[in-house]
């Protein structure tokens, strides 16, 4: 093989990173398919959790917390090595090896001979886990080992977003489009000890539904929060009543265009995520991509609010405030 420069590999590395993500899946025989408005978004059959990302021509595989550009995904699908994926995309692209990359186009005109033939979209129905005849488990865990009121858990349960399941004694967290339908259970673990707590999503969830809070009419601002626990948390500290709330069960955006979708009325949004190097990169993320994308993103004073007191998230706050291994704080309405 003839020798290649470093400029010449960092070409090519650049070429590949540019083809269309989605068409590659599809010449690796995987079926791709779109979800209502989602032209941004391309979900893999039968691979639950796997989503390709049109905009930023990157995927992300939530299950197993996986992410990166085309070179990754192939890399990770097909077990390459770097030097293997690369030669597999400039022969997909047909550019070859003596080719000039520079002026090769990224629109590929050889496409796959046997690709994968149109199907009817299949979904898999979300099927939610059977109600327990009480939710006691469920009321102990919320409101005595992570401190969040009473009240605060009888509004969920009397909304029907939140109940105990009768097999494994789950908090079974719901998503509802706005028409009031199940798209997305979330499923947490009751056991108090942090090293078997369970964490899951029932098979058939919807990952553009996050766990909400639906605000006033008249209140524009939208707050996203990792964790439905943590979303309740701020309920039980702030009293808060009018604002729109979201919680993601990920770090990904797609939860937000999707509520924004529903709730035109949001102009502006606030980020109060985990305060770890994930939360923390994800809020800068998401905050750039969110103001490019012409919403109005604020500050939440409750970030510092946390970082102040040395505690991960907005629970983590609240069980140290009121089992009082902290000095009381205090908290006032989310001001942005």
């Amino acid at each position: 093989m003839a020798y290649r420069t470093k400029e010449q590999m960092e070409e090519e590395t650049r070429f590949c990173k540019s083809l269309d993500i989605e068409d590659v899946a599809k010449y690796m025989g995987f079926s791709t398919y779109h979800k209502g408005n989602s032209a941004g978004y391309a979900f893999i059959r039968d691979r639950e959790g796997l989503v390709l990302f049109k905009k930023t021509n990157t995927f992300k595989d939530f299950y197993n917390n996986t992410s990166g550009t085309v070179i990754d995904f192939v890399m990770k699908e097909r077990g390459l090595s770097v030097k293997d994926t690369v030669s597999f995309l400039l022969e997909y692209a047909g550019v070859g090896r003596d080719q000039n990359i520079a002026t090769a186009s990224t629109t590929v005109s050889n496409k796959p001979q046997h690709e994968a033939p149109e199907k009817e979209d299949r979904k898999i129905e979300l099927v939610l886990p059977e109600k327990n005849t009480d939710y006691r488990r469920v009321y102990a865990y919320l409101t005595k080992s992570r401190h969040i009121d009473y009240e605060v858990v009888t509004q969920f349960v009397k909304a029907d977003l939140l109940y105990e399941d009768r097999k494994h004694h789950n908090a079974v967290f719901i998503a509802k489009d706005k028409d009031g339908n199940p798209k997305h259970a979330f499923l947490r673990g009751t056991l108090t000890d942090p090293q078997k707590r369970f964490r899951g999503d029932v098979t058939g969830s919807d990952k553009q539904y996050g766990f909400t809070r639906v605000g006033s009419n008249d209140n524009n601002t939208l707050t996203v929060f990792e964790a439905p626990i943590d979303l309740m948390s701020f309920m039980s500290l702030t009293k808060d009543k009018n604002t729109h709330l979201l919680a993601l069960g990920m770090l990904d955006t797609a939860p937000i265009y999707k509520y924004y979708e529903e709730h035109p009325e949001i102009e502006q949004i606030t980020f109060v995520l985990d305060n770890d190097e994930w939360g923390i990169k994800a809020t800068e993320r998401f905050s750039r991509e969110l103001a490019e994308n012409g919403f109005t993103v604020v500050e939440n004073n409750f970030n510092k609010l946390i970082a102040d007191n040395g505690v991960k998230d907005v629970n983590e706050l609240l069980v140290k405030i009121r089992s009082k291994t902290v000095e009381p704080v205090e908290v006032k309405k989310q001001s942005v």
